[in-house]
């Protein structure tokens, strides 16, 4: 229920704005370099796949001793 907290979707979608912001514009102040197209399909997968890890992680049974 994570999509309820409206603190939390509101600090994601800010700290994702920030992190889009210093790649693509930051370039000469924080020395980075844009991505081209591609290495941000790049970057949104690996992204999508720790997410998909962690569910699979959450789906193990945990006992505990």
């Amino acid at each position: 229920n994570i999509h309820k907290d409206y603190l939390f979707v509101g600090i994601f979608i800010l700290q994702l704005i920030i992190q889009v912001l210093i790649v693509e514009i930051g370039c000469d102040l924080l020395r980075t370099t844009p991505l081209t197209c591609v290495q941000w399909l790049w970057c949104i997968a690996f992204a999508l796949g720790e997410l998909l890890w962690q569910q699979v992680i959450l789906s193990i049974p945990c006992h505990q001793g």
